[in-house]
């Protein structure tokens, strides 16, 4: 805590947050379905105070935001959603990690039919630096589309497009010498934003429907040799990602 929160306290969904256990809104869920105590009382209200001393448990598993600040990369698979509970029933990010990592949070997401690089991090504040729009960081992509793009579309990715309504930043794109065969083609693009299947909605847009999308790389970490499912420690990483200030 800082030295203001240790006088005043810190609320209790920050504190969640912060610690890493999830968003600040999922944390108002988990507290006010009594699944958290403070010093051994189950605590429902989001906005109590957290006082330096107190011990806060999830599950009865103690947690804090004085834990040393660490950093994965997983190689998410396709069928996986980015959420700690489907009422669909479908298999989570969070339920395939191995229960050493504690309490994780994603940096950002990605979609349940996207692969890739998923950065974890089992610190709230270290994951809103990672995704934050005014850090820009870049997020590259190899993504098999059907059919060829034309330099004409290439061009109009590069320089921005806004689709019903939202704007696109410019992406880097480019066709990899590699094609897929057939009528299908690969492209590698980054971007330096993070909207929501914004990839797929630009293909789409140019008439270019999307088979595989693999986020090779977030930021300079990529997935080297990691096969999906598998995970990787970048903490060594992180002094120089949480250098980069807004």
């Amino acid at each position: 805590m800082t030295d203001s929160e240790t006088t005043r306290g810190i609320r209790l969904n920050k504190y969640l947050s912060d610690s890493g256990v999830a968003s600040r809104r999922a944390s108002d869920a988990i507290i006010q379905s009594g699944r958290v105590t403070v010093n051994n009382i189950i605590e429902l209200h989001p906005a109590r105070r957290i006082m330096d001393g107190d011990q806060v448990c999830v599950d009865g598993i103690p947690v804090g935001i004085d834990d040393p600040p660490k950093l994965w990369v997983y190689y998410k698979p396709i069928g996986e959603i980015c959420t700690y509970h489907d009422p669909e029933g479908r298999p989570t990010v969070f339920d395939a990690l191995p229960p050493s990592l504690g309490k994780v949070i994603s940096v950002g997401r990605l979609d349940v039919s996207s692969e890739g690089v998923l950065l974890l991090t089992n610190r709230g504040d270290i994951a809103r630096h990672l995704e934050h729009p005014d850090q820009a960081f870049s997020r590259t992509y190899r993504v098999r589309i059907r059919g060829v793009m034309s330099d004409r579309t290439l061009h109009t990715i590069r320089t921005g497009v806004s689709i019903d309504g939202m704007h696109y930043r410019a992406a880097d794109i480019e066709h990899e010498q590699s094609r897929a065969g057939g009528s299908n083609s690969w492209v590698r693009i980054t971007l330096h934003e993070g909207k929501n299947r914004e990839i797929r909605r630009i293909c789409e847009y140019f008439g270019h429907s999307v088979s595989r999308l693999i986020r090779i790389a977030y930021a300079d970490i990529d997935l080297a040799d990691m096969h999906p499912g598998e995970i990787r420690d970048v903490s060594d990483t992180l002094p120089r990602l949480l250098a980069k200030k807004s």
